[in-house]
């Protein structure tokens, strides 16, 4: 691929973002790898990818067996486990540089979390009608937890 699409905050609104990956001659093709799963065999076989790449895969998607989601979920973030990230969270006063890190990496702002971080009980005009300051400790941290899995999802994944 010559590019990649990340998801960004655009004027308090998630967008796709487009960059190139190298710097591009004029008239050189965009690609860029969808990310995209199926777990049917036939649907793998028909999304043909014409991109030319040497290392390319031969088609837009990946393949998954229909269990692969579930067993990397049970293996590595069993329910247990969820419950215990959201226990953690709960009683944090603090929220950490590394989950405020993980957050900001992933573009979550305030658009993000929606009503939570509008304020709702404004005292004066120095205060921020909408800040992350707003949002529950226990919600970021929720949120900086799923986001490490999800990270780790798209590493263990195909």
């Amino acid at each position: 691929p010559t590019c990649e699409v990340k998801v960004v905050a655009v004027n308090g609104e998630l967008s796709l973002a487009m960059t190139t990956l190298r710097d591009l001659e004029c008239g050189e093709e965009l690609t860029f790898d969808y990310h995209a799963v199926t777990e049917s065999v036939n649907e793998y076989h028909a999304a043909i990818c014409l991109c030319g790449h040497k290392n390319c895969r031969g088609s837009f998607l990946h393949f998954a067996t229909a269990d692969c989601y579930q067993q990397v979920l049970s293996r590595n973030a069993p329910i247990a486990v969820q419950f215990a990230n959201l226990a953690k969270g709960c009683i944090k006063e603090i929220l950490s540089k590394e989950d405020r890190r993980v957050l900001q990496s992933h573009g979550f702002g305030t658009a993000a979390f929606g009503a939570c971080s509008f304020n709702h009980h404004r005292r004066g005009e120095n205060e921020e009608l909408d800040s992350l300051d707003n949002v529950p400790i226990w919600l970021k941290t929720f949120a900086a937890d799923t986001l490490r899995y999800i990270e780790y999802e798209r590493r263990a994944l195909p």
